[in-house]
């Protein structure tokens, strides 16, 4: 992808502030990975807009820059469909209007030209029925080819075995337990993993926030109906409704309401 300015702006102001990606990524919830990813444009690691978008305006409020250009470039040179949104699919357009009727003629000229393909179809059937001559063969038989008195070719099966192909590897699974969660209303929440909280208080429309632990990450949300998650990189969607306090415990086995 071009540098279309988002990464630099980023980048810049990072480096001026001499701050490091570690201090980053530890202070607004990513991963390292994650903070390169922004500063390199490579926003498709985020697995759709809603995350993409949510990081960079956490990032650029960390380094005091006003995230909204840097949203207005992604928009305008970016905007993929999230993965987790809602798609919306229109119907098929139908016209209303009458369609003006054919000249007589039209169906005289259409009746013939059925008749004749009719006529052509059936008369390629019926030949293809008509049995053609069987040939006479005059060639005398051939003489039968003596078996080779060396019998190590049939030992080894008439000649070099073909060795079976490799089946492909499984892909690696994720070991342990990440959670990202993009805020689309303000709520409060609260992240535990692995009995620890690493995070707790208000979180504003728009933020992205990541969590990894080794067995549990368990969250706290203030307003269910404005919060969206992804666990282990697969969405899990919106965890409840708007308004609704609830506690939601994710494993690598899934996730559940507690």
């Amino acid at each position: 992808m071009s540098d279309i300015g988002i990464g630099a702006a980023l980048r810049d102001a990072r480096s001026e502030q001499e701050r490091s990606r570690e201090e980053a990524a530890a202070a607004t919830s990513m991963r390292v990975a994650q903070v390169e990813a922004l500063e390199d444009e490579q926003f498709h690691v985020f697995g759709g807009d809603v995350y993409a978008k949510g990081f960079m305006k956490s990032y650029a409020r960390w380094l005091g820059l006003d995230p909204e250009p840097l949203l207005a470039l992604y928009r305008k040179h970016v905007q993929y469909d999230s993965m987790d949104s809602s798609a919306l699919t229109a119907g098929p357009v139908t016209s209303t209007s009458p369609r003006p009727a054919a000249p007589a003629w039209v169906g005289w000229v259409a009746g013939a030209l059925l008749v004749l393909g009719v006529g052509a179809v059936l008369a390629q059937f019926v030949g293809s029925q008509t049995p053609a001559p069987a040939a006479v063969d005059d060639s005398p038989p051939p003489a039968p080819v003596a078996a080779p008195e060396d019998d190590t070719q049939g030992e080894q099966g008439g000649g070099q075995e073909q060795e079976p192909e490799e089946e492909p590897s499984p892909e690696p699974t994720f070991e342990g337990v990440n959670v990202t969660l993009a805020f689309e209303e303000d709520s409060w929440v609260r992240v535990s993993a692995d009995g620890t909280v690493l995070q707790e208080g208000l979180q504003t429309a728009g933020a992205a926030l990541d969590f990894r632990g080794n067995d549990e990450v368990t969250v706290r949300i203030g307003n269910a109906g404005g919060v969206r998650a992804r666990l282990n990189g697969e969405g899990v969607g919106v965890l409840g409704e708007a308004g609704d306090v609830i506690d939601v415990r994710f494993t690598p086995d899934g996730f559940e309401v507690v």
